[in-house]
């Protein structure tokens, strides 16, 4: 007995219909027989299909469009006893279902994600997408006929989807999408900057570069921490004046939602260039009335320039030199301004000594007078920057304290004696004395005294006369050849107590003049009484 059709009354059909009817019996059914309008159908007898009746529904061309019909059934079981008829009303439906599937390319770039639309759908249709080989992906029953994939769910190679669109009466019309799948982003890079990885303080831009096959769609910038821009090769950010450690990130999507990420660690530099070295180093003496002196600096970014206070020179390449003029002797500042390449600047300053003098000289010897054939001279000298030689006119240099040299007197008469002291910057004193050379001996006489022989006895007195050109140091009184009195001043007076000496008594005048030369008187003996 048939239970079912595998129809419904009203129901429309395609004019190629599968069924499955559904019947009992105590023997199993094996064959279905269709009948239209009480015409036998399709090749007249159907079996079994994967354990169900199964049977086909063929519709003569001659039927129209929207016909009513009157489908029936009957099934034979294995003793060939055939059961009565089953007849259900159904409506013919021969309108093919249509819509429009966008996107409508044949090849579609497709990135994790993709949402095809279909519109235009029949009223009594919905909408199917399924991969190539008939697995479902997503259904739409009504407006917006909107069908989600994730690219995911397409295994190995699957890259075509189908898109049916089918109607109530299960006709259909079949769509197929190619899917090239694109699951990178962009490539982005930042043009290179002249100080990787350093900004400056202030405005400062940065510039990208991005390319994808699917289009560059958006970009975001984000700087310390928050989005700054959304153009699509370029931001302008002020990073202030705070010293520190960031990063610029661009964030690039392309059309199919794959984005990339390039990620700039900076750091901002505020800091002016320091100082290594300078030349001359502090508190050195210098000379001259201008100085030419260096700058050795440091900075990350690297030193852009050096003018010196009141923009008199400027040095942009090391090493960093500038001319001062110099002024008094004393402390002078030397003052710069230096700058790296964002404009961080410092001002700098060196003092100097500045010493244009020459050592300090005190003569030692010769007097005014000397004697002999060579004459000899010491001075002292001294100089804050230290003394580095001295010389006697005439004579070789000496490099060492006490300064001491000698010359050849030559003749008697007035000589200059010159001496010349440097110190250890080139500065010079001189200094000159005259003396007068005397080695002529003064002359020497008794004026008054006992003749050579003369008996004495008691004081004697003895007067004496001596000169010289230079003068008359001093005249001695020698008894017996030994020193008893002296005498400065003229006339020159001299007294012999004879008591203490014995019978014979020998006297002799000695005179000395200022440069040292003597002359002595002869010798008289007298004679004791």
């Amino acid at each position: 007995m048939v239970s079912a059709t595998g129809l419904t009354e009203g129901q429309y059909i395609r004019p190629f219909h599968e069924i499955f009817p559904i019947a009992t019996d105590d023997v199993a059914p094996l064959w279905v027989q269709i009948f239209v309008d009480g015409k036998s159908t399709g090749d007249g007898f159907f079996g079994r299909y994967q354990g169900k009746l199964y049977g086909q529904v063929v519709l003569a061309d001659s039927i129209p469009d929207g016909a009513e019909v009157e489908v029936g059934v009957r099934v034979q079981d294995a003793a060939r006893n055939w059961s009565e008829f089953r007849t259900t009303r159904v409506i013919v439906d021969r309108t093919v279902p249509t819509a429009t599937v966008l996107p409508d390319d044949d090849l579609i770039l497709a990135g994790r994600s993709l949402t095809l639309v279909a519109s235009d759908v029949p009223a009594d249709s919905h909408v199917v997408m399924t991969t190539y080989s008939g697995r479902e992906l997503a259904r739409a029953t009504s407006a917006p006929w909107k069908l989600p994939l994730n690219t995911a769910d397409l295994a190995g190679g699957d890259r075509t989807v189908r898109v049916s669109v089918i109607d109530r009466a299960g006709n259909r019309t079949d769509y197929y999408r190619f899917l090239d799948i694109d699951l990178t982003g962009p490539e982005a890079a930042l043009i290179p900057e002249d100080h990787p990885g350093l900004v400056g303080p202030g405005l400062h831009v940065f510039q990208g570069e991005a390319s994808d096959r699917a289009g560059v769609a958006r970009s975001e910038w984000w700087i310390d921490g928050a989005l700054r821009g959304r153009e699509p090769s370029y931001v302008a950010y002020d990073f202030g004046t705070r010293a520190r450690t960031t990063a610029v990130e661009w964030r690039v999507w392309d059309r199919v939602g794959n984005r990339t990420v390039v990620r700039y660690p900076v750091t901002v530099d505020v800091q002016a260039p320091t100082v290594v070295s300078t030349s001359p180093a502090a508190n050195t003496r210098v000379r001259g009335t201008t100085l030419k002196a260096t700058l050795k600096l440091a900075d990350q970014t690297g030193v852009y320039s050096t003018i010196t206070e009141g923009g008199l020179d400027h040095d942009v390449t090391a090493p960093y030199t500038a001319t001062f003029r110099l002024g008094a002797d004393g402390p002078q500042r030397l003052g710069w301004v230096v700058s790296d390449h964002w404009n961080n600047s410092r001002r700098v300053y060196q003092t100097v000594i500045v010493d244009n003098s020459g050592p300090s000289v005190a003569w030692v010897t010769p007097s005014s007078l000397v004697r002999g054939s060579r004459i000899s001279s010491s001075i002292r000298a001294s100089d804050p920057a230290g003394v580095a030689k001295a010389q006697l006119s005439g004579a070789a240099a000496d490099t060492a304290a006490p300064y001491a040299s000698s010359i050849a007197a030559g003749k008697d008469g007035k000589k200059t004696l010159t001496w010349t002291v440097w110190d250890k910057l080139g500065n010079r004193t001189v200094v000159k004395r005259s003396v007068i050379v005397d080695n002529t001996a003064p002359s020497v006489k008794v004026t008054k005294a006992p003749k050579n022989k003369a008996k004495v006895k008691g004081t004697v007195k003895v007067t004496a006369a001596a000169s010289d050109r230079n003068g008359v140091a001093r005249v001695e009184l020698l008894v017996n050849g030994k020193v008893v009195a002296k005498d400065t001043k003229a006339a020159y007076r001299f007294s012999v107590s004879t008591k203490k000496y014995g019978k014979k008594i020998k006297i002799q005048l000695r005179a000395y003049d200022k440069a040292g030369n003597v002359s002595k008187t002869s010798t008289r003996t007298w004679y004791r009484s």
